[in-house]
């Protein structure tokens, strides 16, 4: 005979389960609270410890103290601590001036200039058509001397190029060495539209083009220079990725996927080695012998177009080895406008290895003279060798084709 429980001993039996179940529960709750407490106290050590400095500092120190300069110097220590040169936080300024540089804009006169070991002072590369600088009669290898009564020195240059900037509306006095002749020009300063994209020919229907970086309006500039070059009937083309940066992932796809033939142009991954985002071009290409000129500072996206070339056997690579980044960055803008830029991803070309840290050989390695690596800005078609070395290689692919 089965033994029955009264309906009140059940509820009892009930309320002790419950009762036991709540301890424990409260008990595990207590626990995990307890560990996360002891987590964030550990999270919080470093700005604790931070606090103390600052209390110490603050009643102690004998000169004056800008609270805004101190935290931009925390920030900036704070990716310091990463040691990645490439993640770094921007001011408001900076950032404002990077949103408007992708939006393909400038505020300044409308050049690209150099430093000038030789006389010294700013070299003027190349002048933007419409500039403030065009219309102030400033030309290409005009040099600055001084900026606002500031004399252009190796120590001055950071200052007066950043003395040029400034406010659409406001104007710059610059002392401008032009022709053997040195006079005070007034400069207002505009918006001006980016160009980072140069074309010129060289001997034998070569199309030589330049690019400086891959922002602003370097996509739609490259393709109107591409279609130039075919109407024009270009037999080769020399690309001259020299001292170029990098930049953005969309414009360099674009600029890939006019040249290359159906297939990859760039793998994105994690830092746990997955494979994030890809890119392909379509099936039109470019059906003309290339060649990529490159150097120590040809860095990122420069290198993404080196290599994908290289993979798919477009084009001769020449020069020195290339800068080696291999490495994305996101630019996040923070709440009070100013940002952060952090590398998040390694990507690799079309069929080739990353070269983060290595750089990419060329095939033919030719390095300037030690004269023209401290003067760039004075290489033409006639002195720079490397330039002679792709025409050459081109002719005679182009030679051999007829």
């Amino acid at each position: 005979m089965k033994k029955r429980f009264s309906t009140a001993a059940v509820l009892s039996l009930c309320a002790v389960a419950i009762v036991i179940t709540y301890i424990f529960t409260a008990s595990a709750a207590k626990n995990h609270y307890d560990a996360q407490l002891d987590k964030a106290y550990e999270d919080l050590a470093p700005f604790t410890k931070l606090l103390e400095i600052n209390k110490y500092v603050t009643e102690n120190y004998v000169g004056e103290i800008d609270e805004d300069a101190l935290m931009e110097g925390v920030f900036d220590g704070y990716f310091a601590g990463l040691g990645d040169r490439f993640s770094m936080y921007h001011n408001k300024a900076e950032m404002d001036q990077l949103n408007m540089t992708a939006d393909g804009k400038l505020v300044g006169i409308g050049v690209l200039a150099s430093y000038d070991v030789d006389t010294p002072g700013i070299y003027i590369r190349r002048v933007m058509p419409d500039s403030p600088a065009e219309a102030a009669g400033i030309r290409e290898n005009d040099v600055v001397t001084a900026v606002n009564g500031t004399v252009v020195t190796e120590e001055t240059y950071g200052d007066c190029i950043n003395a040029v900037r400034g406010e659409a509306g406001t104007s710059v006095t610059l002392t401008v060495l032009s022709g053997g002749k040195t006079t005070d020009v007034n400069v207002t300063r505009a918006t001006v539209r980016s160009r980072n994209v140069f074309m010129n020919w060289l001997e034998g229907d070569i199309a030589f083009i330049q690019i400086t970086e891959f922002s602003g309006n370097v996509a739609t500039d490259f393709v109107s220079c591409m279609k130039e070059a075919e109407t024009k009937g270009a037999k080769g083309y020399v690309f001259d990725m020299r001292g170029n940066p990098g930049g953005d992932l969309e414009i360099i796809c674009t600029v890939l996927d006019y040249l290359l033939p159906e297939g990859p142009i760039i793998r994105v991954k994690n830092a746990a080695g997955n494979i994030v985002f890809t890119r392909d071009s379509g099936a039109s290409c470019v059906n003309a012998p290339m060649t990529v000129l490159v150097d120590g500072n040809t860095a990122s996206a420069a290198e993404l177009f080196t290599a994908a070339l290289r993979d798919y056997h477009k084009a001769t690579i020449i020069g020195t080895t290339t800068f080696g980044k291999g490495t994305m960055q996101h630019i996040i803008t923070l709440s009070d406008g100013s940002g952060i830029r952090l590398s998040c991803y390694y990507y690799d070309p079309p069929y080739g290895e990353n070269y983060h840290g290595k750089g990419i050989t060329p095939d033919i390695v030719l390095e300037q003279s030690d004269y023209y690596k401290l003067r760039p800005y004075l290489l033409n078609e006639e002195n720079d060798i490397q330039i002679q070395a792709a025409k050459k290689e081109l002719l005679k692919i182009i030679e051999g084709v007829n």
